[in-house]
């Protein structure tokens, strides 16, 4: 009985690693969009529009100049907690789903997807505005 219970101890660690392995390589593959993503977010929400739109991809820029980011964001409460609970690689588009929020505890949804970097669509739903 000693023995299955040490072979069942070795095998319950062996999985846990190999989970935790598994996690932190899911983990590493998005954390550069997620960065992307979150800087977008906390640079168009603050006023730093120059700094947002170069995070995104040409196609995106022509479609939202910096005089719409302004239009858009000029109200925006700046988001201090930005977390993505929904992360998915297809076709080598990363697409992201989140939550950001404010200080005063406003919430908006996030949807992002970023290819090569850039981010080619991005979605702040509702914006929270002062």
């Amino acid at each position: 009985m000693k023995k299955f219970l040490k072979i069942a101890a070795i095998i319950s660690i062996v999985l846990a690693l190999l989970v935790g392995v598994l996690f932190y390589f899911i983990m590493s593959i998005f954390k550069e969009d997620k960065e992307i993503a979150s800087n977008f977010v906390k640079y168009s929400s603050s006023g730093v529009y120059e700094q947002a739109s170069e995070l995104m991809h040409d196609a995106l820029k022509n479609e939202f100049p910096i005089t719409k980011f302004e239009e858009v964001f000029k109200t925006s409460k700046p988001y201090v907690d930005i977390s993505f609970t929904s992360m998915e690689a297809a076709n080598s588009v990363t697409i992201l789903k989140g939550l950001a929020t404010t200080k005063d505890g406003c919430s908006s949804k996030l949807d992002f997807e970023i290819l090569a970097g850039k981010i080619t669509s991005f979605n702040i739903s509702p914006l929270c505005t002062q």
